[in-house]
């Protein structure tokens, strides 16, 4: 959801985070949380580091799918679309999904 609302820097997202991790789950007060802001700001990032930022990008992404496909995933309908899109993106190895989107915007339009 937040996606459609973030475009520029990585600071752009900093507000998305600060209502998750301090407001919606309380992992750290907002005090907390500035001063992690600061020091991911003022620290330089080692090279070694790049490894670790791609295995927690690649988890955090196939947590938000799992937390995603959990609430659009209802019914039988939703479940059918969401393997025949599946299917189409990994056989085709779909690199711009909008025709996917379309078409399941259309089963969907026509299942319901």
């Amino acid at each position: 959801m937040y996606g459609a609302f973030i475009f520029g820097s990585g600071l752009a997202i900093v507000p998305f985070l600060r209502e998750g991790v301090v407001e919606q789950h309380h992992w750290l007060n907002a005090d907390q949380f500035l001063d992690a802001v600061a020091m991911g700001l003022i620290t330089p990032g080692p090279v070694a580091f790049v490894r670790g930022a791609t295995a927690a990008a690649a988890g955090a992404i196939a947590g938000a799918t799992i937390v995603l496909t959990r609430q659009a995933v209802v019914d039988w309908k939703t479940a059918a679309i969401a393997l025949v899109g599946l299917i189409v993106i990994w056989r085709w190895k779909v690199q711009e999904p909008l025709l996917v989107v379309l078409g399941a915007a259309i089963l969907g339009l026509l299942l319901h």
